[in-house]
């Protein structure tokens, strides 16, 4: 039954179409007993995959762990799909880790992921905070 139970697409350089792909699945019902789903070292989602994906995200209500995170060499930033993972995370009920390594945080965007996980004995890990940019410096 559990052929699904743990999914690790890392390294698959995923694209916002495969992306589309693993939310037709989710919506339709066919991950809703995945536990583990890795989806790291696949920074070529772009903003717009991932967006769409944790719009997704409540259907997969078995999910325990969940790894976004980049290659050691990236730092990319959160900000722009940061509001669809923080609306997802309630409604993944079972959900204990989250892996957001190498990905740039703020103070305030660590803070707001790490309540959320609290409330549910989560765990976020994530390595770093985002620094400023030269347009964000002026």
């Amino acid at each position: 039954m559990d052929g699904w139970s743990s999914q690790a697409l890392s390294s698959c350089n995923l694209t916002t179409e495969d992306v589309l792909h693993l939310e037709s699945a989710c919506q339709h019902g066919v991950l809703s007993h995945l536990k583990q789903l890795d989806l790291s070292y696949n920074g070529s989602v772009g903003d717009g995959g991932w967006t769409s994906l944790f719009g997704k995200a409540a259907a997969l209500k078995g999910l325990e762990e969940l790894d976004v995170s980049l290659r050691p060499s990236a730092s990319l930033s959160v900000s722009p799909w940061l509001p669809a993972l923080l609306e997802a995370l309630p409604q993944l009920s079972s959900l204990t880790r989250l892996s957001l390594q190498h990905w740039a945080l703020s103070l305030a965007e660590r803070e707001k992921l790490e309540k959320i996980l609290s409330k549910k004995n989560g765990i976020l890990e994530c390595d770093r905070l985002a620094t400023p940019t030269p347009k964000a410096a002026g």
